[in-house]
């Protein structure tokens, strides 16, 4: 069973205590808190990576797939599929 919602009229007005759309809470736990999606982008945390040259030398078959063309045999494909061999 569903439960009945309560649509009454709330009077929100002078910073009414039961604002029934206040939003979140900040970290002290008081209502008002207004998300800014753009905080992170405005005030980055700094981003250390001490081996961030030797992990772009690395040039394994990951930084080949992000590379380099990749070209699928489909006619092999298929008939590996229609074999019932096991890859």
């Amino acid at each position: 069973l569903s439960k009945p919602v309560d649509i009454t009229h709330v009077n929100v007005a002078k910073n009414h205590s039961e604002h029934p759309h206040m939003g979140a809470r900040d970290e002290n736990k008081k209502f008002g808190y207004l998300h800014d999606e753009t905080a992170l982008r405005k005030n980055p945390p700094p981003f250390r990576f001490s081996t961030l040259r030797a992990a772009c030398k690395i040039q394994d078959d990951h930084y080949q797939m992000l590379t380099k063309k990749v070209v699928v045999d489909l006619q092999g494909h298929e008939e590996a599929e229609k074999s019932g061999r096991k890859r």
